[in-house]
């Protein structure tokens, strides 16, 4: 999924829904989202730390960060899923 896939799913949706991230198919679970992050973001103070280069090639990824479990999830999920 791209950044502009997911902006486009949620054009529609509340502004104030929740957000969780549903986990593990075969024994759901929903988790809490701590933030999100970029690659170079993620890098960029172990980077810095390490007076290493930057790897400049490697192509640029968003995460969302899993938080704090929540409750057990719902495998309907995935077949929901669009």
């Amino acid at each position: 999924m791209t950044v502009g896939e997911l902006l486009e799913r949620l054009q529609d949706l509340d502004p104030e829904m929740e957000v969780r991230l549903m986990t593990q198919m075969n024994w759901p679970f929903e988790n809490g989202i701590v933030g999100i992050c970029t690659r170079s973001e993620m890098h960029a103070e172990k980077d810095r730390d390490e007076d290493a280069e930057p790897d400049s090639d490697a192509e640029e990824i968003l995460y969302i960060v899993e938080g704090q479990q929540i409750c057990y999830g719902d495998s309907a999920a995935w077949d929901a899923a669009w």
